[in-house]
């Protein structure tokens, strides 16, 4: 079943992202990590809210992790078509070596960066001001499938979600949980500045209520119950 069709359920944890995506047009930041097992509805809550955040007209930046992927691989598909159109602008001048590194079409003069005591809090901090260039009035970062993430992701995300007490940014995404999140996302779940969305199965109640709602022909109700027959909710 494809993102065409209606979501079933899952109005409660929908809520809370388009919450955090109307924080950011205050002024605000929130981070929310969506947890579950594979096929729960954790893309598909990203796809919704990347929906949500482009008909309020906020800047949106989308990236995934992927299974043996290079370092700061979601980041990179984030930022860099994005962020092309400011490889010159004048405030990213001291950081622009430092982008230059991790995001393709980024040049710098200077070759050789001096020795970095935390180089993903280094970049974690350009990407800060790359943010504010973008967009003053917020944006919206959703990273897909991080339990595939390398650390230095992972901490560029930490140290993100530890910010955003001064920066307008929703930082969502999407982790598997099973059975337990690898330890770096188990750190990064606890970080106080990220809440924690767990999804779980839904019942066969629910998925019938909800397919209900959408005034669907029995015969449309009953394909769409028998193609899910872990009843997982997942679209």
């Amino acid at each position: 079943m494809g993102p065409d069709l209606p979501l079933i359920a899952r109005r409660a944890e929908l809520a809370i992202l388009t919450g955090a995506i109307e924080a950011t047009r205050r002024g605000q930041g929130e981070a929310v990590l969506l947890t579950g097992e594979a096929g729960v509805g954790k893309t598909r809550l990203l796809i919704e809210t990347q929906r949500e955040v482009e008909r309020r007209g906020v800047l949106v930046l989308k990236g995934r992790a992927v299974e043996s992927g290079g370092a700061y691989r979601p980041l990179v598909e984030a930022f860099a078509r994005a962020s092309a159109p400011f490889t010159q602008e004048t405030k990213l001048a001291a950081v622009r070596p430092i982008l230059a590194r991790v995001l393709p079409g980024w040049v710098s003069d200077d070759d050789v960066l001096a020795p970095m005591a935390d180089p993903a809090a280094v970049l974690a901090e350009a990407l800060i001001l790359l943010l504010r260039a973008m967009s003053a009035d917020g944006a919206v970062l959703l990273i897909d499938d991080v339990h595939w993430a390398d650390e230095d992701t992972v901490s560029v995300l930490s140290y993100l979600a530890d910010s955003l007490d001064q920066l307008p940014l929703a930082l969502i995404m999407t982790a598997r949980s099973e059975p337990l999140l690898p330890e770096p996302l188990g750190r990064l779940s606890a970080a106080p500045s990220i809440r924690q969305l767990r999804l779980s199965r839904l019942q066969a109640r629910e998925v019938g209520d909800a397919l209900r709602a959408q005034d669907l022909p029995g015969s449309r109700r009953r394909q769409l119950l028998s193609s899910s027959p872990r009843l997982m909710g997942c679209r």
